[in-house]
């Protein structure tokens, strides 16, 4: 399967930011602000919960310019930019199933009589 190729920095903003910023130059304002409406976009397609999307988006934002070393400049960055992006999602709509599997047993086992409340248990 072919990779996707980067798009032409010369018509595509956030392509041509994010090389920059890769490069140190100083242009994380400006790239924040162009890449964020399309992180919080996907986000908030992948994710049922508009909240959880948004904090999901910013904790993204923040991972895309750690790991932006990581990126390839020869393929598309909106293509590793939107695997990064899933890969958060996915990652979030994990642990949400974990959080409620967790409260519904903790929740049965204290309705049973097996453990007491956690106000009782101080």
């Amino acid at each position: 399967m072919d990779r996707p190729q980067a798009t032409d920095p010369r018509t595509d903003p956030l392509e041509a930011l994010s090389r920059a910023l890769r490069r140190g130059e100083d242009v994380l304002g400006e790239w924040y602000r162009v890449a964020f409406p399309r992180v919080r976009r996907l986000a908030r397609g992948f994710l049922a919960a508009r909240d959880g999307a948004d904090d999901v988006a910013q904790d993204v934002m923040l991972h895309l310019v750690d790991s932006l070393d990581r990126w390839d400049p020869e393929h598309g960055y909106a293509a590793w930019q939107r695997r990064v992006v899933l890969n958060r999602c996915r990652n979030e709509d994990r642990a949400a199933r974990r959080r409620r599997t967790h409260e519904e047993t903790a929740g049965a086992a204290r309705h049973e009589g097996t453990q007491p409340a956690p106000d009782e248990a101080a």
